[in-house]
């Protein structure tokens, strides 16, 4: 997983992909991947996507409508939720699941040009 966060390009060391199952949608499956930063100076920095209501297929899935989420978590600081953009997934494969993401956030920082390949869950 990659993004431009500002002028801090983000990479990630790993990403963790799971499922959660819930009673608040009609599917009862969401979709989340955790991406770790690999950066030595910002140890703790993670985004999260989510898909809301996920069905194991490709789209483009909006923030602003609660079709995904998306957080930026920078060392131990609060969660920075995302307030628009969008989590997309272009390609599912029997073991990875690729795509790309945009969002800003409440506190006022946009990232961009995020692309992630994460293993299926």
């Amino acid at each position: 997983m990659t993004a431009n966060i500002g002028p801090y390009f983000f990479t990630a060391s790993s990403v963790v992909p799971f499922t959660l199952d819930t009673q608040l949608h009609d599917t009862t499956t969401s979709f989340y991947f955790v991406g770790h930063s690999a950066d030595v100076n910002f140890p703790h920095d993670k985004i999260v996507l989510g898909i809301t209501k996920y069905k194991g297929l490709t789209g483009v899935f909006s923030i602003v409508q609660n079709k995904a989420s998306a957080y930026l978590i920078r060392g131990a600081a609060p969660a920075d939720t995302a307030l628009g953009g969008i989590v997309a997934i272009t390609r599912i494969t029997s073991n990875t699941i690729t795509g790309y993401f945009n969002f800003n956030t409440v506190s006022g920082l946009t990232i961009t040009n995020g692309l992630f390949t994460v293993g299926t869950p």
